[in-house]
């Protein structure tokens, strides 16, 4: 709610405690884990890292996600971190790296014409500033 009431810093603040909580509820507790209570706070804190443009704290949460397989189903959240990640490569003008994340995240995603269509805008302008 912090996040989408623009107040950043106090998101932050409160992702990063409820994170803290989780892993050491974690730590107690090997037979009850919620990976996707730790998937959200792990993708709000990158989203929350990104608009606070902290772009390295924010790929860096994004890569983690992706190599913690059991966060996710593949689907909807897989496009989503993947998207995201291309999406911070572009900004700091890695232009190979960003469209490696949209192509690797088209292999994975359902065929729907919206996904399609944005993912095709995305690597068209990518490629547009590689000079292809």
């Amino acid at each position: 709610m912090l996040r989408y009431k623009s107040e950043l810093h106090a998101a932050k603040d409160k992702c990063i405690k409820a994170f803290e909580k989780l892993i050491d509820f974690k730590s107690k507790n090997f037979d009850n884990l919620n990976t996707e209570l730790e998937f959200k706070i792990s993708l709000n804190l990158a989203l929350i890292y990104e608009t606070l443009k902290q772009l390295e704290e924010a790929k860096l949460m994004n890569i983690k996600i992706i190599q913690q397989d059991t966060y996710y189903n593949p689907g909807i959240h897989y496009q989503r971190v993947r998207v995201n990640l291309g999406k911070i490569y572009f900004i700091e003008l890695e232009y190979k790296k960003a469209i490696t994340e949209y192509k690797r995240q088209s292999i994975k995603s359902a065929k729907t014409t919206r996904t399609d269509k944005n993912l095709m805008r995305n690597i068209t302008t990518v490629l547009i500033k590689l000079g292809n």
